[in-house]
């Protein structure tokens, strides 16, 4: 049985994009969870609130993000462009706000967790699914699930709340 760690930890999962999102996780499950903010001050204000000490100052943070490359094969140099934008901003925040961070490439992130990787004919919209049923497997309880109307939002998170756990997995 591992030991009590002498403080509180947060780990959080970074998915950038325009349709990835933010996520932490402590002792009692998922804290926060929300698609990326749509401002950078926005993204800032995020890791401000989510991110507070204790009453004790015990609280330690640690983040995951997905790496994100330059340029990206088979997208469009615009698309590529705002979501390497995206990642970067991200960095800087993690940066700014003295969190730990460490990134992990996709499939590396995906084989920790047992999924089987992107077939070249899957669709978008079924391998995101099968993300997203990975995310309800493993935290079957939250109550984001059981909203049928919040699904682009589940799709959003789904990604973040995976990298979160890993982050977990790997710091607890």
């Amino acid at each position: 049985m591992p030991k009590p760690l002498p403080w509180y930890w947060r780990f959080i999962g970074v998915d950038p994009g325009e349709s990835g999102g933010l996520v932490a996780l402590d002792h009692e499950g998922i804290f926060a969870i929300d698609p990326i903010p749509p401002t950078e001050r926005n993204i800032w204000e995020w890791f401000q609130q989510h991110t507070k000490l204790d009453a004790n100052n015990k609280c330690r943070t640690i983040a995951l993000i997905e790496r994100i490359s330059p340029a990206i094969f088979g997208i469009k140099k615009s698309s590529a462009s705002k979501l390497y934008g995206s990642y970067m901003s991200l960095r800087m925040s993690l940066i700014a706000k003295g969190i730990p961070f460490e990134e992990i490439d996709a499939k590396d992130w995906q084989s920790i967790l047992g999924i089987e990787r992107r077939k070249k004919e899957e669709s978008t919209s079924r391998w995101k699914s099968r993300l997203l049923a990975k995310a309800q497997q493993l935290y079957p309880d939250f109550p984001l699930w059981s909203v049928p109307e919040t699904k682009e939002q589940q799709l959003m998170v789904c990604d973040a709340l995976l990298i979160a756990t890993v982050c977990f997995r790997k710091h607890r």
